[in-house]
This record gives structure tokens, sequence and C-alpha cells, in this order.
């Protein structure tokens, strides 16, 4: 039996889901993410997972990402994106407590599509690349898969939080 490093582990769904929060929290990172998001179709929970792994030394391909994306869609598709769409349609119409409720349920079906994930996660190849680097070559990897080009001020602005 061949021994896995600590660094190549999986990483657990709670502690992604910290790592996470804590990535978007930083200056600049959340309005990059929904640049990213309503602006070139990433799926924002995929694009924290890339960039998550590259922190732990982990590559992803074309393969693998096809992976995370197939057990992430449906309840994307189904489940995200319209609570998201509700909560949108809601803000202008003053009805706070209940755009909470249905914001705490978007991030709570947030949480179930990077648990889908990481119950998905093949198993991956280790790097020795610099994290920026592997970083950026995840997000190229997932743009060509998605077919656009990210914002790069966006990407830049996601590296550099990543990077600090």
């Amino acid at each position: 039996m061949t021994q896995t490093s600590p660094a190549n582990l999986p990483p657990t769904p709670g502690a992604f889901w910290q790592w996470a929060v804590a990535l978007y929290g930083k200056p600049g990172v959340a309005p990059a993410c929904l640049t990213l998001q309503d602006g070139n179709g990433v799926d924002v929970n995929l694009m924290l997972l890339l960039l998550h792994l590259a922190t732990l030394g982990q590559a992803v391909g074309a393969a693998e990402l096809r992976v995370l994306d197939e057990a992430a869609a449906p309840w994307r598709h189904e489940v995200v994106e319209p609570l998201r769409a509700l909560r949108r349609k809601m803000k202008p119409m003053g009805e706070d407590a209940t755009r909470k409720l249905v914001q705490a349920a978007e991030l709570d079906a947030e949480r179930v599509v990077q648990r889908r994930m990481i119950e998905a996660l093949p198993p991956l190849q280790p790097s020795t690349e610099p994290v920026v680097d592997l970083a950026s070559r995840h997000l190229d990897i997932y743009a060509a898969y998605i077919g656009t080009t990210l914002d790069m001020d966006a990407v830049t602005a996601i590296l550099t939080a990543l990077a600090d």
C-alpha cells in the first residue's frame, strides 16, 4: 500500500467550507467572484475548490474537473441557481427578513454542492508548482472547460488574495 502525505489528502467538506469562506471574505474576492459568476458563467464553488486544491498541492486536469462539475451540476442548476435568482428578485422588494431566509437556504445549498464535489473528488496528482501558478493553471483549465475567457482583473484579485 502506498502512503499519502497529509498535503495530498482530499479536503473534508467542513474544512473546504471554512477555507472558502475565509478566502471569500478577503478584500476584493467577493466582487471578483461575482464578476466571474455573472459575467463569465463560473460556478464559484467549483472555482474555489480548484483554488483550494492548488493550496493543497493537488493538480486538477480536465478529466477530474469534469467529474467535479458533474457532481455539482444537478444541485447547482435545480437548487442553488433558482434560490439565487429568487433572492436577487426579492432584494428591491424590501422584504429583508424573508430574503435572508432564502439567502440562508442558498448558502446551505452551496454547502451541499461543496460536499458533493468533495465526495466525488477523484485521485489527483501531487504538484510541486507554486500555489499561485497551480491555481492559475487550474483557472485556465476551467475557463477552457466552460468555453470562456475569464475577466483578468477578477482573476488577479483572487490570485492576489490567495497569495496573501
